[in-house]
């Protein structure tokens, strides 16, 4: 078994919880603060992907409400591949719960 990834000497990456085209989530502990967290990671940057997630994260960080997920940190990792920090909620996906309940009522 190989040793956890690091990021920044600070973000050890634990198990993949999302996975799309170009990247994936995983849960991480942030060791200096001692929580655990979610950071998305590009893969393979391609044409513009890194400079939008970069954008994203900026963007995202300036939103603060309680039905968002907050961004506590970015940056790039040895590759040069830019990651975000974001807060880690557990829990389904939306395509989950409309397969399982099927679509939201407009009050939910």
């Amino acid at each position: 078994m190989s040793p956890p990834r690091v990021l920044a000497d600070r973000y050890v990456l634990d198990e993949v919880i999302g996975a799309g085209g170009m990247g994936q989530v995983h849960a991480a502990t942030d060791r200096r603060l001692g929580r655990r967290v979610a950071v998305k990671v590009l893969q393979a940057p391609a044409g513009g992907a890194a400079r939008r997630l970069e954008l994203e994260a900026v963007l995202a960080a300036r939103i603060h409400h309680p039905n968002v997920v907050g961004v506590f940190d970015a940056g790039r990792d040895e590759r040069g591949a830019p990651y975000v920090v974001m807060e880690l909620v557990r829990g389904g996906s939306l395509r989950e719960h409309l397969a399982e309940r099927g679509p939201l009522s407009v009050e939910r």
